[in-house]
C-alpha cells in the first residue's frame, strides 16, 4: 500500500514538474516573441526617424540660406555631429574634401598619406611616388573608388578611413570653412588648424567665421577657391529607439531642373 502511495506521489510530482517546465518554456517563448516584436517595432521607428530627418535636411537645404542654417539651426558642414531633434546627424560639404587626380600636387598627396598614418592603420609600402606610378597609366585619371586605393597599396582599413575624406566629384571651388578636422593638416599649417578649431568652438555668426577663416588661412576667393556650400553633400544620420539603431549614409546633390532646384540621392547605404 505504501509502495503504491509512493509511486502515485512520484507520478504527481513528475506531472507537476513537467507542467512547470512547460509553463516556463511557454512563458519564455512568449517573452521572446514580445521582445522580437518590440525589436521590430523599434527598428521600424528608428528607420522612420532617419527617413524623416533626411526629408528635413533636404527641405532646409533648399529653403534656407547657409547663413540661416549655421546661425539659427546651428548646423555645420565640416562633418561634426549635431542633432536634429533626437537624431544624430553629420553633414560634410564635398568642397572641403580631397579630390585626388593626376594633377594633384605631390605635397598634397604626401600629406594625405600622413593623415592615413595618423589613423593608426598600416599603410606600409605606400608613398607619393606610388600614386605617381599609378597615375602614369593612361586609364588612371582620378581616385574614384575604394578598390583603387587598395590597388595602390593601402590596406582595407586604411583605404576605408582615407576614402571617407575623399570626394569623387570634381569640386567647383575649394571651401576652407568646411575642411573636416582630420584633413586640416593637408591644407593648413598646425597653428592655422588650431586657430580654425578654436573659431569653430566659439560658434560665431557665419559672416564673422567666413571673414576670420580668410584672415587665418590667407585663402581668398579666386578661380579655385570660394566660400560657398555644395552642391554635393555627404550626410550621415543615426537614430535610436529602445535598443534598436539605424544608421544611414547618403550622398546627395542639389540640382537645377526646369521647375527649379531639387535634391537627388546619388547613393545610400547603412554604416
Amino acid at each position: 500500500m505504501n509502495k503504491q502511495k509512493g509511486v502515485a506521489l512520484f507520478q504527481v510530482l513528475l506531472i507537476i514538474t513537467i507542467l512547470m517546465l512547460l509553463a516556463i518554456f511557454v512563458s519564455n517563448k512568449a517573452k521572446m516573441q514580445v521582445d522580437s516584436a518590440q525589436h521590430i517595432a523599434d527598428k521600424q521607428a528608428a528607420m522612420l526617424d532617419v527617413t524623416t530627418t533626411l526629408a528635413k535636411i533636404k527641405f532646409n537645404l533648399l529653403a534656407y540660406t547657409t547663413e540661416v542654417l549655421l546661425n539659427k539651426n546651428k548646423w555645420n558642414f565640416y562633418g561634426e555631429e549635431f542633432f536634429i531633434g533626437k537624431v544624430k546627424v553629420t553633414i560634410q560639404d564635398h568642397n572641403g574634401l580631397l579630390f585626388i587626380n593626376n594633377k594633384t600636387p605631390l605635397k598634397t598627396v604626401k600629406k594625405a598619406i600622413d593623415v592615413a598614418q595618423k589613423m593608426d592603420v598600416s599603410i606600409s609600402g605606400v608613398s607619393a611616388e606610388t600614386f605617381i606610378d599609378w597615375f602614369s597609366k593612361p586609364k588612371n585619371v582620378r581616385i574614384q573608388n575604394l578598390e583603387q586605393l587598395m590597388s595602390i597599396g593601402f590596406s582595407f582599413d586604411a583605404a576605408s578611413k582615407l576614402w571617407s575624406f575623399i570626394t569623387t566629384n570634381p569640386r567647383v571651388l575649394f571651401n576652407p570653412m568646411n575642411v573636416p578636422k582630420p584633413l586640416m593638416s593637408v591644407y593648413f599649417e598646425s597653428s592655422q588648424s588650431q586657430q580654425l578649431l578654436a573659431l569653430r568652438a566659439e560658434k560665431k555668426p557665419y559672416v564673422t567665421v567666413r571673414e576670420m577663416t580668410e584672415v587665418i588661412t590667407g585663402i581668398s576667393n579666386d578661380e579655385t577657391t570660394g566660400y560657398i556650400m555644395g552642391p554635393y553633400y555627404r550626410v550621415k544620420i543615426s537614430a535610436k529607439t529602445g535598443k534598436s539603431h539605424w544608421n544611414m549614409l547618403y550622398e546627395i546633390s542639389i540640382v537645377q531642373r526646369h521647375k527649379g532646384f531639387e535634391i537627388i540621392i546619388l547613393s545610400q547605404r547603412p554604416f
